[in-house]
């Protein structure tokens, strides 16, 4: 008699073992993505990093080119100009302008300080408050820059020692060693530092430092380079000045017609002598994918002693204009920064 096979009832087990092993499948598969993911970040991350870099190192080199084309060039490519480099995998665009543009903040006249605070916004009340500090902020620097001579007030120099050897020994290691001397009693080395030697608030000093240099070291402003808000505080209002700006478009015959817009008031303001310094935007854009901007502030070299050139004084370039002690002076970068 012939019977049929049994078939064995089926295992659980197979079932549960089956779902371990697509679960642990499924976790394998997570891991490697968030692997992937994570090493695609930090590639993307390094990538940033090293544009980054390069994109800085060029910010700086758009300095150096600057100061060959300031030594080399004729007054008016000094006065402003434009600068396009194209370099493998980059580009780099440079605009700058004269200092002598913006209102000096050590040399400029109180009043002309005060107006260019009200062309910024500021009430009369405040303008004129501010004003009374600036004043009072020179009258201090001036008086603490003379003090009284040692030795009865002969002007005799005691002999060193102590505190002042080293300081004259420090001083003797060269302008590299110590900070750079002030151009003026009353200097202010940043423009950091005007708010709080002023004492304007923040929504005031937001408006009126890109107005202001330290960098030019004269009392008058250039309404031929000044910009709309400068022109404001020369002029005395918004509508002389779009129209001093369209007739600047137009083009001036000469510095006296330029002259005969403003006001008489305003005149002695007003200067038409070209200041070495100058301000600059450069524009960095790394693989057509990252951008950065910098400011650069470039003027001429403190004169080195004996025309002796100054520590870590690049060679000048060929066709430079003579400097002090018949040598090739390049100006150097006062200040350098990363714009938002």
């Amino acid at each position: 008699m012939v019977t049929a096979a049994r078939v064995p009832a089926r295992d659980p087990r197979r079932g549960a073992a089956l779902f371990v092993v697509l679960m642990f499948s499924a976790f394998l598969a997570t891991l490697a993505a968030s692997a992937m993911r994570t090493g695609l970040s930090g590639a993307r991350a390094a990538a940033v990093f090293a544009d980054g870099v390069r994109a800085d190192a060029l910010g700086r080199g758009a300095a150096d080119a600057l100061a060959y084309r300031l030594a080399t060039g004729d007054a008016a490519a000094k006065r402003g100009g434009a600068i396009g480099l194209r370099l493998p995998g980059a580009d780099v665009t440079i605009d700058y302008l004269s200092e002598s543009a913006r209102v000096d903040a050590n040399a400029a006249p109180v009043p002309l300080v005060a107006a260019l605070l009200a062309a910024c916004g500021a009430e009369p009340s405040e303008a004129a408050a501010v004003a009374a500090r600036v004043a009072r902020f020179r009258a201090e620097a001036a008086a603490r820059a003379k003090p009284a001579q040692p030795g009865g007030g002969d002007g005799s120099a005691p002999p060193l020692g102590g505190l002042a050897a080293i300081r004259a020994s420090v001083d003797a290691l060269g302008p590299a060693a110590k900070p750079k001397a002030a151009s003026g009693p009353a200097a202010i080395r940043d423009l950091s530092e005007v708010a709080a030697d002023w004492g304007l608030s923040d929504a005031l000093a937001r408006r009126v430092l890109p107005s202001l240099t330290v960098s030019s070291g004269a009392a008058t402003v250039d309404p031929v380079l000044a910009d709309r808000t400068v022109l404001m505080a020369l002029l005395g209002g918004d509508e002389r000045a779009d129209d001093y700006l369209r007739r600047r478009r137009a083009g001036f015959v000469d510095k006296e017609s330029a002259l005969a817009l403003l006001p008489i008031p305003s005149r002695d303001f007003v200067g038409f002598t070209d200041s070495e310094a100058v301000r600059a935007v450069a524009r960095v854009r790394v693989a057509n994918r990252y951008e950065r901007r910098y400011e650069i502030v470039l003027a001429p070299p403190a004169d080195p002693p004996s025309g002796a050139p100054p520590p870590g004084a690049s060679s000048p370039p060929p066709g430079a204009p003579p400097g002090p002690g018949g040598g090739n002076a390049l100006p150097v970068v006062v200040s350098w920064r990363v714009l938002p």
